[in-house]
C-alpha cells in the first residue's frame, strides 16, 4: 500500500512548489540548476538564452518557494539546489 499525504501543511507546500515551477522556463532553470549542483546567474541565462532579467525574476519565484536557495560570493550570485527540502523528494525526476 503506498503512502498517502493527508496533512494539510505538507499538502499546501507541495501545491506551492507545483505553483512556483509551473512555467516552462522556470523548470529549465530548475533543471540546471539541479544537475550542475551550483551555477552562477550568467551562466543560467546564458545556457538557456535568456535575458537576464527574466532568470532574475523567476528564480525569485523559485528562491521564494524553497527549491533553490541563493549564494554570493564577492560580485557573483549562485543558486543552488535546495536539497534539504525534503517535499522536493515528491517532485518528478524529469524536474530535478
Amino acid at each position: 500500500e503506498k503512502h498517502v499525504i493527508t496533512d494539510l501543511k505538507h499538502l499546501t507546500e507541495i501545491a506551492g512548489i507545483f505553483k512556483a515551477i509551473a512555467h516552462p522556463e522556470r523548470v529549465g532553470i530548475m533543471q540546471v540548476i539541479y544537475r550542475e549542483k551550483r551555477i552562477a546567474v550568467k551562466g543560467i541565462y546564458e545556457r538557456l538564452r535568456l535575458q537576464q532579467s527574466v532568470v532574475s525574476r523567476h528564480l525569485g519565484i523559485l528562491r521564494s518557494a524553497g527549491v533553490v536557495r541563493r549564494e554570493q560570493q564577492g560580485q557573483k550570485i549562485y543558486y543552488c539546489p535546495c536539497f534539504d527540502n525534503k517535499t522536493l523528494l515528491c517532485l518528478p525526476k524529469c524536474i530535478v
